[in-house]
């Protein structure tokens, strides 16, 4: 997750409505009174009832930074888990996942670069999340579409998926130029080969690419592009 440097503290407040919790850069913590259950994430230390603080902060986030924010780890999914394996962890199905349905919905932060995980939104945004569904597989031929917007990324069931099955998406879809291209070993008849970015397939490719599979930004400079 980007800037990580800046996303070390989490205030856990108990109140009425139950525990709530806010992240904060460390930059902008000018100061914290009173007993405040505010640590750095490698502290152990837990929040009680009768805990308070004042918490003072610049009034404007860098706009360059970051609009959204999850807590540490990100957002996790009833319907999908992280399974090991020997390219690290994969999200796969923990319960049968219908054609149509929402898998997954994530926030994260709008940066105005690509990273290795984000999702391009626009020509300068870039929605990069924390949690499991940056271990989304690429396949040529995948079984879920992502849906980037500015509030955050959703993973859609393009068929009907299995427990178990491993849940994915053509990172092509969503590309433009990827940051991290890398050569594709998905088993697919249909699998192309080299993941660079839409701009990068053979017009064979593109055509063979249903609309309704790609982003609103990548249909709409694909469209721009001919």
């Amino acid at each position: 997750f980007g800037n990580k440097t800046r996303r070390t503290l989490v205030r856990t407040a108990l109140d009425a409505s139950g525990p709530q919790t806010l992240l904060l850069p460390t930059t902008s913590l000018k100061k914290i009174r009173g007993s405040c259950p505010v640590t750095a994430t490698n502290s152990s230390r837990s929040p009680s009832a009768g805990d308070s603080c004042t918490l003072v902060r610049p009034p404007l986030w860098p706009p360059s930074r970051a609009r959204f924010f999850s807590a540490p780890g990100g957002m996790q999914s009833a319907k999908t888990h992280l399974k090991a394996d020997k390219g690290g962890q994969s999200l796969v199905a923990s319960v049968p996942i219908s054609k149509g349905e929402l898998a997954i919905f994530e926030k994260g932060e709008i940066l105005n670069h690509p990273t290795m995980h984000s999702i391009q939104v626009s020509e300068t945004e870039h929605m990069n999340c924390s949690g499991d569904i940056i271990y989304t597989s690429h396949h040529c031929d995948a079984n879920a579409l992502m849906v980037p917007t500015p509030e955050g990324c959703s993973l859609v069931a393009l068929r009907d998926i299995g427990a178990g099955e491993l849940v994915s998406f053509d990172y092509d879809t969503t590309e433009w130029d990827m940051s991290d291209p890398f050569d594709c070993l998905c088993g697919s008849p249909k699998c192309k080969g080299r993941v660079a970015g839409f701009r990068h397939l053979s017009q064979e490719a593109r055509d063979a690419m249903p609309p309704e599979h790609m982003s609103a930004y990548v249909k709409r400079i694909a469209k721009q592009a001919t």
